[in-house]
């Protein structure tokens, strides 16, 4: 049996993809979106060993220290969703969480999942 805790958060973030291509070149200028983060994490036992509030909190805090925010929303620069996953991934691993997968969707939309 595979159990796993779930949390997800939303924010407000900017971003641009330097190499975009011609059939979506506005993507190459900074763009907003609401981006949402899932997060998963691998457990145990019956009685979540962690807690949804604080691995959501945990990765809420991993964001304000990977990126700057502003009064706008946090600044993802040229990251990808894709690297941003990773990011957020490792950083949550080397916390000692048993993370499964980081997923982060633009505007619930179109994203990208990473997965050990």
């Amino acid at each position: 049996m595979t159990k796993r805790v779930i949390a997800t958060l939303r924010a407000v973030g900017f971003h641009r993809w330097d190499a975009a291509p011609p059939q979506v070149a506005y993507l190459a200028s900074r763009h907003r979106h609401e981006f949402v983060f899932r997060v998963e994490v691998r457990v145990q036992g019956p009685d979540r060993e962690t807690e949804f509030h604080l691995l959501q909190a945990a990765a809420r805090a991993i964001l304000g220290h990977q990126w700057p925010a502003t009064e706008d929303g946090i600044e993802f620069g040229g990251a990808s969703c894709e690297s941003i996953a990773e990011t957020v991934l490792a950083a949550l691993g080397s916390a000692g969480y048993a993370v499964h997968a980081v997923e982060v969707w633009e505007d619930a939309e179109n994203g990208a999942r990473v997965e050990l």
